[in-house]
């Protein structure tokens, strides 16, 4: 039984912010740079949880294949995600020197969120250090899923 010293999250309330607020603030940030969703080469969303992360895509009518998912690989890190996300699967395509319009968004901790719009192009990337755990829970997670 819970009491008021237990620590809960209510999944559908954070849900619904994520829709919402998240929601504008990926409409507001592609505004202020006179943007349109097509010309993002690719959204990175802190890797919550991908029903989330599809619905939002869904929600925003976001360009197929645009909305990047590594969440499956290594889980929600937190504050790492976005970065991870950078190295893992951008990370050849950002050191090229075609620039590539991006658009980062975090939410989290606290009903916390922010986004940025950024053409990036010649950044290196640290390479991602995958380890027999990683690997494994990677394997489990594919497995699951099917």
């Amino acid at each position: 039984m819970r009491s008021p010293m237990d620590l809960y999250m209510d999944g559908l309330a954070v849900f619904n912010f994520t829709l919402q607020r998240v929601g504008t603030l990926v409409r507001e940030t592609l505004a202020l740079h006179g943007w349109e969703p097509e010309q993002v080469g690719a959204f990175l969303f802190h890797q919550a949880n991908a029903f989330m992360l599809n619905s939002l895509a869904k929600k925003l009518k976001l360009p197929a294949g645009r909305v990047s998912l590594n969440i499956g690989k290594y889980g929600n890190t937190s504050i790492a995600s976005i970065p991870l996300l950078m190295a893992d699967d951008f990370g050849g395509l950002l050191q090229e020197d075609q620039p590539q319009n991006l658009l980062l968004a975090a939410f989290g901790i606290g009903y916390s969120w922010a986004a940025v719009a950024a053409t990036l192009s010649g950044i290196r990337t640290a390479k991602v250090i995958s380890t027999e755990a990683t690997a494994e829970c990677s394997i489990h997670s594919t497995s699951a899923a099917s």
